[in-house]
């Protein structure tokens, strides 16, 4: 799994279930953006029929967003397919200046730390306003340092945290310190592995899916 792949898959201008099923082919991608889920799992990841899944795929590789190839096994036979998630990054994207400091060293994929963010102060008395997190959000340093001390794995983490928080709707998705919620949740997750839940879903597409059953939910 591509923490880049998923973050460009969350910012595609596409209708739900096609965001949906790129969504669950960035699960499965490599640092390429390359791989060959079968279509009975994206229909089971996705909750959408085969011929759906087949249909959506067809919309991806037509819209650019997604190059299809066939593969064949030894013996000749089709195997599943390979998908190719056209990540080129738009002019708009080759002209933004990366802050000049390096990515956390053992997490490659997570993208510099922006550490000017732009604070402003409400007039007094006036209280904060809570915000959406935002598709690109990572921790600072501190966050970063706050997870590690507690034996988590970045990556997995904050792609678990982004998923979450991406699906909430409504008030509680907003929050005034975006920071703090993201201690907040390496708590719970330290107590969660500490506790070994036996039925805690495995990967992070199942716990997102999980998490946000009722937000997903909708006609085949």
């Amino acid at each position: 799994m591509s923490l880049d792949a998923m973050t460009w898959a969350f910012k595609q201008d596409l209708p739900c279930a096609q965001k949906f099923v790129l969504v669950a082919l960035a699960d499965h991608a490599n640092v390429s953006g390359k791989c060959w889920p079968s279509q009975k799992l994206l229909a089971q990841k996705c909750g959408l029929t085969r011929p759906g899944v087949n249909r959506i795929l067809r919309d991806l590789d037509a819209s650019g967003h997604v190059t299809k190839s066939t593969r064949k096994r030894e013996d000749g036979a089709n195997s599943s397919c390979n998908y190719q998630l056209n990540m080129e990054p738009t002019e708009a994207d080759r002209v933004v200046t990366q802050p000049d400091t390096p990515p956390v060293e053992g997490d490659d994929n997570i993208e510099p730390l922006d550490i000017n963010p732009q604070l402003t102060t409400p007039p007094k008395g006036v209280p904060p306003r809570g915000t959406r997190l935002s598709e690109d959000w990572q921790p600072d340093n501190d966050g970063l340092n706050y997870a590690t001390e507690r034996g988590l794995d970045i990556l997995e983490t904050l792609t678990d945290f982004r998923l979450y928080w991406l699906a909430r709707a409504g008030a509680g998705a907003t929050k005034t310190d975006w920071g703090l919620t993201w201690m907040s949740w390496c708590r719970k997750q330290q107590k969660w592995d500490m506790e070994g839940k036996r039925d805690a879903p495995t990967s992070n597409f199942d716990r997102f899916v999980a998490a946000n059953a009722d937000t997903l939910a909708g006609p085949d």
